[in-house]
């Protein structure tokens, strides 16, 4: 995917749903952001927990995402992505984690 079908991939079928908040896709093996939403942040540390929810899905299920100091409770977690909503606002935040090879060099 070029960098064009990526932000197309985030800004239309994302966010335009208005259930998506922030969106982020990320490459798996160092968190590098590859496209993002002006409302996403992610610091080292929360992009370590998400790995580890990516890894094992219960983790992700069981244990708050933090992201930007804001806590999401995650709905559903598989290979691809993690779905997730603020407790509060009933916000989505929606991640992809893509491998190497599927993300922009």
């Amino acid at each position: 995917m070029n960098q064009q079908q990526l932000e197309d991939a985030l800004n239309k079928m994302l966010m335009s749903t208005e259930s998506v908040s922030k969106a982020a896709i990320l490459r798996k093996k160092d968190g590098q952001v590859r496209i993002q939403t002006p409302t996403f942040a992610m610091s080292k540390e929360e992009f370590n927990t998400i790995k580890a929810a990516f890894e094992s899905p219960r983790v992700g299920r069981d244990n708050p995402i933090v992201l930007d100091g804001s806590k999401y409770l995650a709905v559903r977690v598989d290979k691809q992505a993690i779905y997730a909503k603020d407790a509060i606002v009933s916000c989505v935040c929606i991640l992809f984690l893509l491998g190497e090879r599927e993300c922009l060099e």
